[in-house]
């Protein structure tokens, strides 16, 4: 069982069915073709011809298939490939040729039997040689380009998947830096403040834990994470920050990738003003097959210095996960950044 596993790994697949279907076709077509008999004239001679058809056609079959999967044990690898098929050329008319020079030896003590037999039998064999040669290296072939093909899938699927780990494991310590610095603010002016903060942050961060090992969640999910967070924000910069929702419940059910809600609302306080006498405006609202975050838009004219973090990481990660991309633009003095809905019916969460 174990040599025939072997063998069918240098074949490209199990021959049986090609076996017991192509040797008698073969032989069958054999007589008529070759040697101009048919067994409604000559059923006699018809029928010895065909017996030795199929014994010839067994002989060469097998013969020139071990040929082949000997030499690709030998020269197994795609570099390997034109010294491959020259041996593989030579080798099977190597074989070709040794068989018909035995029959014709065999044949001297028919002599009546050589004009009818001699020359059809070589073009015969050589038929059956390019017959079985063009079989197997054409199926060869195929299955080594279908395994290439999907190694590449493979591999390509691995490299998305540690690209979206790395920038998953970005995002937890970015937020919990923010949040440390927002407790720092109001810990000592503002104590119970501070107590419901930390609560509604370590409810946050067990909703993090839930989706963080997960490509697309719920908006539905994604605004009870935003829920927290906006109380987070709300409860240092009070009047400062103003953040408006108004979403369309039947589109709760669409997906977007996890922390983008968050972490396009921080982009958006890192970047601009927020103070009382210029308070910052972001509205989340749907449009069609999209979500808008709009803030109205107040540039810092001393701008912290980028973690690389934010939109790109969005970006990123819809890339990845949907093939998608979010849109970013700014007009009538507003920047706008436009995530797209996820439509997948009957989703599963995709927990890896």
């Amino acid at each position: 069982m174990r040599q025939k596993l072997k063998r069918s790994q240098y074949l490209g697949f199990n021959d049986t069915w090609l076996l017991l279907l192509g040797i008698p076709f073969v032989a069958i077509i054999i007589p008529p073709v070759f040697f101009g008999l048919n067994v409604s004239i000559k059923a006699e001679v018809y029928c010895d011809t065909l017996s030795r058809a199929l014994f010839f056609t067994t002989l060469m079959w097998f013969g020139n298939r071990e040929i082949m999967v000997r030499i690709r044990k030998k020269l197994p690898s795609a570099e390997d490939d034109k010294k491959r098929i020259l041996a593989e050329f030579f080798g099977v008319m190597t074989f070709t040729l040794g068989v018909n020079i035995v029959t014709l030896l065999g044949l001297i003590f028919r002599p009546h039997e050589v004009p009818d037999f001699a020359i059809p039998g070589i073009y015969s064999s050589v038929f059956i040689t390019l017959f079985v040669a063009t079989i197997y290296e054409t199926i060869w072939y195929t299955a080594r380009w279908k395994a290439a093909r999907l190694e590449a899938t493979l591999l390509r699927k691995e490299n998305l998947q540690s690209q979206l780990t790395v920038l998953r494991n970005q995002i937890n310590p970015h937020f919990l830096f923010n949040s440390l610095n927002t407790l720092t603010a109001i810990i000592h002016e503002h104590p119970d403040k501070a107590v419901a903060f930390v609560r509604h942050m370590g409810n946050m961060y067990r909703k993090l834990l839930d989706v963080h090992e997960t490509d697309l969640v719920t908006l539905q999910k994604e605004m009870e994470l935003l829920n927290h967070y906006v109380f987070l924000l709300e409860t240092r910069f009070e009047d400062k920050l103003n953040i408006h929702v108004e979403i369309d419940p039947d589109v709760l059910s669409s997906y977007v990738v996890p922390y983008s809600l968050q972490l396009t609302i921080e982009n958006a306080i890192k970047h601009n003003i927020v103070s009382s006498k210029n308070p910052l405006q972001i509205n989340i609202s749907n449009q069609g097959e999209n979500l808008i975050i709009a803030n109205n838009l107040q540039r810092k004219k001393q701008e912290q210095e980028s973690t690389g973090l934010g939109l790109k990481n969005i970006d990123s990660r819809y890339t990845i996960a949907t093939g998608k991309r979010i849109t970013v633009i700014e007009e009538d003095g507003l920047f706008k950044v436009t995530l797209p809905l996820i439509k997948i019916p009957n989703r599963a969460h995709n927990h890896r």
